[in-house]
């Protein structure tokens, strides 16, 4: 049965174009903002100078620690594309990600019930 409700959330979540994907939890500190947890993909494509810009204001926050777990998160992106969101996450499980990534979303197949997935 848990297949099942993860197939029929996989399948929405790839009609979507939702990617989920395990990653290195980056905590970045902007003294504007705070404490913000990121993923190392972020941390690594933004903070090539020396220091990780806030995803709020953009400031260089160059206090930074890369936590020693994964984390789950996930984002919009069609294939062959850029992601057309931020990043959502961290997750602690696959499964608390593909959940909250097809929230809301709708199952055309009248075969399976979306609501009994979940």
């Amino acid at each position: 049965m848990e297949r099942r409700r993860n197939a029929t959330l996989e399948r929405l979540a790839e009609r979507a174009n939702m990617e989920i994907w395990e990653d290195t939890v980056v905590l970045i500190a902007c003294v504007r903002h705070g404490v913000f947890s990121v993923h190392g993909g972020y941390a690594d494509a933004t903070g090539a100078n020396g220091g990780v810009p806030c995803p709020e204001c953009g400031a260089v926050c160059e206090d930074t620690e890369i936590k020693p777990r994964n984390a789950w998160f996930y984002w919009c992106c069609s294939p062959g594309c850029l992601p057309d969101s931020e990043a959502s996450g961290p997750y602690k499980t696959y499964r608390e990600a593909l959940i909250e990534a097809t929230e809301g979303l709708d199952d055309d197949d009248d075969d399976d019930d979306v609501g009994a997935a979940l």
